[in-house]
């Protein structure tokens, strides 16, 4: 199929979608009653049947299936937006109160279009009753790996659970506009108000409330962060803009430090005329769980699976064979999950112009919010955490080397580790869904959060 068929059939795939996106009403996530009441009936299933059952299971079902238990904490932001934090209970920590003063908090903030459920869903895996996390190896069907021991065989490959089961107390966001976060105080997410926020909003009202949180309710003075590509961009733009959140934040691990933007591969950055259309259209972008669910369904056909992959590479890059690709059902379920219209927007300005900038609300606005005719750029040079870690691929459509050694070069600190991952066929998504980020990225990971004990 040639390069214009192609573009022609994922165009015609997008306005399809978007489409039947307004004439669709949202849905509440899939639950399955059964797994949430006895998630020990899940123990025997073989690698095959938990990637089938993950496909319609939500992140609380993704919790408790591979063994562990979870909290709810709802976060309202001084606009108004509910946020859900939702924080993983290793059950064999029994002292609560031992695990609020004395395990490390670390947040996980995922990317663009995604849930708190991306740090969850790489591999199958279960947290034995010896107390130990095992995952199914992606080559033979039903093997068991074990992950505890990193000197005996190695660190798993789901970072989120990985760092459960070895002690870390571990927080899972969901942005505003995420099917786990889609509450206000005032408004409901049919209203054209809710969704009238950017990234901007994300990195100077949400992420300082989130900090704030977490450090109260762990009694602890300062959290480790992870995060990924938009994740990565909205902790950068806070640290910019307030610095004194850097002695909070120890350490802070960037997986693709997304900040600055030009000289990308993703298709994506030739969308920018678009961001005029969905600028003057708050809403939720690109479609509800109900659409989401189908197009899932449709992918799951053998049929149509080459092309759900082709569309996902086409965007994202990557190579097949880095991902558990019995797995694929599972990671197109959870991407993409829906944002909000100016959030795409907000990229897609960013695309043109190259710059980490503000939202851009047009002349007449900027001059009165910003006090200039055009929106004012996030500045790196005023980052002062000592504390950070950045770990980046060589072909990341999202996120090029170019970019990142812009980024580093306008810093006046020094990274406490600046990694480029050695397997140039990775993309954006690989530094947490590969097959290999156990060995390549999570023990990295470790590597770094071990010098903060």
């Amino acid at each position: 199929m040639s390069f214009v068929h192609r573009w022609l059939c994922v165009m015609i795939l997008m306005i399809i979608v978007v489409a039947i996106n307004y004439m669709v009403e949202s849905a509440l996530p899939f639950s399955n009653e059964d797994d949430e009441k006895n998630p020990d009936s899940l123990m025997m299933m073989n690698a095959t049947e938990m990637d089938v059952a993950d496909v319609d299971r939500d992140i609380f079902q993704i919790i408790l299936s591979r063994g562990f238990q979870y909290q709810q904490h709802f976060v309202t932001t001084e606009d108004g937006y509910i946020l859900q934090l939702i924080r993983i209970v290793n059950p064999f920590i029994n002292d609560r109160r031992q695990r609020n003063d004395n395990l490390k908090p670390i947040v996980l903030f995922h990317g663009f279009q995604c849930t708190g459920s991306f740090w969850l869903i790489t591999m199958a895996g279960r947290l034995m009753n010896d107390g130990n996390y095992y995952e199914f190896d992606a080559e033979e069907d039903g093997h068991r790996q074990h992950f505890n021991d990193t000197e005996a065989v190695g660190v798993g490959n789901t970072i989120g659970f990985v760092l459960a089961s070895r002690g870390f107390d571990v927080w899972v966001v969901n942005y505003r506009g995420s099917i786990y976060s889609n509450n206000h105080v005032k408004f409901n997410t049919k209203s054209r108000a809710y969704w009238s926020f950017s990234i901007d909003e994300m990195a100077l009202i949400d992420l300082p409330a989130i900090i704030d949180y977490v450090t109260e309710k762990t009694n602890h003075t300062s959290i480790g962060y992870i995060g990924h590509s938009q994740g990565n961009f909205i902790m950068l733009a806070l640290l910019s803009t307030r610095p004194e959140y850097s002695r909070r934040i120890r350490p802070y691990i960037a997986l693709s430090p997304v900040f600055y933007t030009d000289q990308l591969k993703t298709p994506l950055r030739f969308y920018g005329p678009l961001k005029e259309v969905l600028r003057s259209h708050p809403t939720r972008v690109p479609f509800g769980m109900e659409i989401r669910k189908t197009y899932t369904e449709i992918c799951m056909n053998p049929n149509t699976q080459n092309f759900c992959y082709n569309v996902y590479h086409y965007f994202l890059g990557g190579h097949r064979h880095n991902l558990n690709m019995r797995r694929m059902n599972v990671y197109l379920a959870n991407v993409p999950m829906g944002s909000s219209s100016w959030n795409v927007a907000h990229f897609f300005q960013m695309f043109e112009h190259g710059q980490p900038s503000r939202f851009d609300y047009g002349a007449l606005i900027n001059l009165r919010k910003y006090g200039s005719l055009t929106p004012p750029i996030y500045d790196a040079g005023r980052i002062n955490s000592t504390d950070m870690a950045f770990i980046y691929l060589a072909n990341d459509y999202f996120n090029s080397l170019t970019n990142v050694d812009k980024l580093k070069s306008k810093l006046k600190v020094n990274l406490i580790d600046d990694y480029l991952v050695p397997d140039q066929s990775w993309g954006h998504m690989d530094l947490v869904w590969s097959k290999y980020s156990g060995r390549l990225v999570n023990q990295r990971i470790l590597d770094i959060l071990a010098r903060y004990d």
